[in-house]
């Protein structure tokens, strides 16, 4: 019996629900199936590829008692759910509901891998997609609700809680709840699905979300539900990642506040190492944690750096042989090491720049661009490809300047101060 269908027999064995029955006010059942179109992962598939190339999994969470070379389950969506739609977009569709036990974080995300190959290319990228649930009404003359779950951005969704400063978003594994109907529940709604991008699609400025082009490769590389198929865990590494910037000048001070929790997460770059080459890029994975951080202020030019966890997940194809081995860097936690870092740090000319008085500026507000930075995570010296970093700033995820003196100027590197990834300090 091959994985996916071991894993197909568990998820009927469990009863993993395809409807909800609702009992309605006059004594009838509403039959409830899933109230959006399911769509983990979405986004314009590489021109080289057809949807006959295309094969994507789901990254199996790690048990805490897992030990190195200990095999780890394997879960294929079905080819059924894999379509390329206008404009060559890829979707791929699976429901929450169908999602077995050992693929979900702690915080209701699921990590999504997405490989394409032929005779002469392959391509791979990941992304995280959120499950959430939110009061939904089935029949306004019954006034009956009842729950259901869909993917969104993991960011998307962190984004739309602080803005709205409700208290009615709960994360948990499997799903995070919308505990009652309103503005928050009317956003969530309304967020789009989880989506990855390409070399067709690249964004302009800050990191392109590790973006991997296709690459020629030695043989082509079957999919992993082709055929015999085994993925084992490897030593985790740790690794530092920079999350921040500043740059003082004068008497003025400078520092950081990094929490990380359910309410914010933190998304990293993943890689594919392949046997002889360096290292391709496979696209993101958002992780959060339940800790906070603030440095102390500094008149210094400096980074600010959280040390990282990766997980390396081992994939043999016994169809293939040792040219489609391959081992999988995926983000997995941050630690709670913190660090500094003032060597190399340049005084950039950026020209979004405005008048500022003395006393604290604050960038804390999700509204605006992230922090991205796509030689964040510092892993050249073992892959030859450092991996990238994009952090939303929020209540808990901020950047103060204390500014001293009357001559003084901040910059935005993408926009103006209130809304850049970067903030700079300088003289007019």
């Amino acid at each position: 019996m091959n994985s996916r269908a071991r894993v197909l027999l568990l998820t009927l064995l469990l009863g993993a629900p395809l409807t909800v029955a609702v009992a309605v006010p006059n004594g009838g059942v509403a039959a409830v199936g899933p109230a959006a179109d399911p769509i983990v992962a979405t986004g314009v598939l590489p021109h080289e590829f057809g949807v006959g190339d295309v094969e994507a999994e789901l990254v199996p969470e790690e048990p805490g008692a897992a030990k190195v070379g200990d095999s780890l389950p394997t879960y294929f969506i079905d080819e059924a759910d894999i379509s390329v739609e206008q404009g060559h977009r890829l979707v791929i569709r699976l429901a929450p509901s169908e999602v077995p036990p050992g693929f979900w974080s702690d915080s209701g995300m699921v990590n999504v891998l997405i490989h394409a190959s032929t005779d002469e290319k392959a391509w791979y990228t990941s992304l995280s997609s959120q499950a959430v649930t939110t009061p939904t009404t089935l029949a306004r003359v019954a006034r009956v609700r009842a729950e259901s779950a869909r993917w969104v951005d993991p960011e998307d969704l962190r984004v739309v809680d602080e803005v709205t400063s409700g208290p009615e978003l709960r994360f948990a594994r499997r799903t995070a709840t919308v505990s009652r109907a309103g503005a928050l529940a009317d956003e969530v709604d309304a967020l789009g699905g989880p989506v990855f991008l390409s070399p067709d699609d690249r964004r302009e400025g800050g990191w392109d979300g590790g973006v991997m082009e296709p690459r020629a490769m030695s043989a082509r590389c079957p999919h992993g539900g082709e055929g015999p198929h085994q993925t084992r865990t490897l030593p985790r590494k740790r690794v530092w990642a920079t999350v921040g910037t500043s740059y003082p000048v004068g008497k003025s001070k400078a520092w950081m506040t990094v929490g990380s929790g359910s309410a914010n997460s933190t998304t990293y770059g993943g890689a594919l190492k392949f046997p002889g080459v360096h290292a391709a890029l496979s696209g993101t994975r958002s992780i959060d944690g339940g800790w906070t951080k603030i440095w102390n202020p500094s008149g210094v030019k400096r980074s600010y750096r959280k040390e990282i966890e990766y997980r390396r997940v081992e994939s043999y194809n016994y169809l293939a042989g040792p040219a489609c081995d391959h081992v999988h860097w995926i983000p997995a936690g941050e630690t709670g090491g913190t660090a500094s870092n003032t060597k190399g740090i340049n005084r950039p000319k950026w020209k979004k720049c405005v008048e500022a008085l003395p006393g604290p500026f604050i960038r804390n507000h999700a509204d605006g661009n992230n922090y991205d930075y796509g030689a964040g995570v510092k892993l050249k010296d073992v892959l030859g490809i450092d991996l990238g970093v994009s952090r939303k700033y929020s209540r808990t995820q901020s950047l103060t300047y204390d500014i001293v003196g009357k001559n003084k100027m901040l910059c935005g590197n993408n926009d103006w101060p209130s809304r850049a990834g970067k903030v700079m300090e300088r003289y007019r």
